[in-house]
């Protein structure tokens, strides 16, 4: 080979390589930078969902995990003063239409629902992403978790919750991540 063609073969090389690795570089430097901010906000949006789900709490333990068929789930105490928890909210998830839903599910320690938080939800637009609505997370207020949440198209009575219109797969999705936690708090409260 010609010391001409070698040469037309290494330098767009040499470039391509030179481009990468700037890039890499420039990649690196700005996930440095921007790492602890995005961390920053993720903890607040948890800190404003805890507050969201027991809104009568002053502060919140470090995030405390329990195992439940194979899986590991996070949850926190929330206190009222530095004495014993008033309610537990657990991190759950259900299967939805469009991939798992993550609900942070507050229950106090009588076993009452104090309210839960969408976390994390892909669900249709106009359809299942209405979980999100105020009105329909108010539903799980104030529930016993002495039994399972139940999903119903009728007006709710009881430990019910009525089915949003068109999303009846998100609203067993919410809800089977609430009863999720409802089983891990009968699992911490005894242990």
């Amino acid at each position: 080979m010609s010391a001409a063609k070698l040469k037309s073969y290494l330098y767009p090389s040499a470039i391509l390589l030179s481009i990468c690795l700037i890039t890499s570089a420039l990649l690196a430097y700005t996930n440095q930078i921007t790492a602890p901010i995005i961390e920053k906000m993720a903890l607040e949006k948890e800190n404003e969902a805890r507050l969201q789900v027991v809104d009568t709490a002053k502060t919140f333990s470090e995030a405390k995990t329990v195992d439940l068929d194979d899986r590991t789930f996070t949850y926190y105490e929330a206190y009222q003063d530095d004495s014993s928890p008033m309610a537990y909210i657990f991190i759950t998830d259900g299967p939805g239409y469009g991939g798992a839903v993550t609900v942070m599910t507050g229950i106090t320690t009588e076993g009452e629902l104090t309210g839960i938080s969408i976390l994390d939800l892909s669900e249709t637009a106009g359809l299942g992403m209405n979980a999100t609505k105020p009105e329909f997370q108010a539903q799980y207020k104030t529930l016993s978790a002495a039994s399972p949440v139940e999903v119903v198209k009728n007006p709710p009575n009881g430990n019910q919750i009525q089915a949003l219109t068109g999303a009846t797969v998100t609203s067993r999705a919410v809800t089977t991540a609430v009863n999720t936690a409802i089983t891990l708090f009968d699992m911490v409260k005894e242990g």
